[in-house]
């Protein structure tokens, strides 16, 4: 194979190919995103931001983002890219939201809207 020389066999370390590099599959950051639509359901039921102390700092909508993004992929919340608000806020929203019943009530209207949609009662 002309280009390519084994390990040790290269008498210029400098021509020698660069080693394979393991393919990691990710999930790009936008595959995780709400859509619009997905959007106007969830951002009634979240409570309203507290205005007393620092202001947030980052939009609901990404921290939103970035909670779907770490439960779609299953990867540890340290884990979470950049492209999203860091990692501590979303975990510590996400642990409020569960513990006001939120995450909850999005399920619930979720349900009831595909319930709906395929011709069925919205409650069990």
């Amino acid at each position: 194979m002309a280009g390519r020389c084994s390990l040790g066999e290269c008498a210029d370390p400098a021509s020698a190919p660069d080693p394979p590099v393991p393919r990691l599959v990710w999930l790009s950051p936008g595959a995780s995103d709400l859509t619009d639509a997905a959007w106007e359901i969830v951002e009634p039921t979240l409570p309203s931001p507290q205005w007393m102390g620092k202001p947030e700092k980052d939009s609901r909508r990404a921290v939103v983002d970035g909670i779907l993004y770490v439960v779609r992929t299953g990867h540890a919340w340290r884990y979470l890219p950049v492209d999203f608000p860091p990692w501590q806020t979303a975990y510590s929203h996400l642990q409020r939201l569960n513990r006001k019943g939120v995450t909850e009530r999005i399920l619930t209207e979720l349900r009831e809207r595909v319930r709906l949609a395929h011709d069925r009662q919205a409650e069990l």
